[in-house]
């Protein structure tokens, strides 16, 4: 059972990992600005599905994740 859970679940501390890597990481440079990074604290590979929502309106009719995108860049343009 504690193998299991060992398997599932983390102490608190691994929380920040993946924030922290993001922030103070000199692995993340503007060469990799929009990189994808993955928990805990690692470059990884954007989903299939994500990429599928995410495609601009000349690629598809705009997905849900896309047109929330549009709405807060909108929403926070005179900011």
């Amino acid at each position: 059972m504690h193998v299991i859970q060992g398997l599932a679940f983390k102490p608190a501390k691994y929380g920040a990992y993946t924030q922290l890597f993001a922030a103070l990481s000199p692995e993340v440079t503007m060469r990799r600005n929009g990189a994808f990074i993955i928990p805990w604290g690692r470059f990884g590979v954007v989903p299939g599905h994500m990429q599928q929502e995410m495609k601009t309106r000349s690629e598809k009719k705009p997905g849900i994740s896309r047109q929330f995108w549009e709405y807060c860049e909108t929403a926070i343009k005179g900011f």
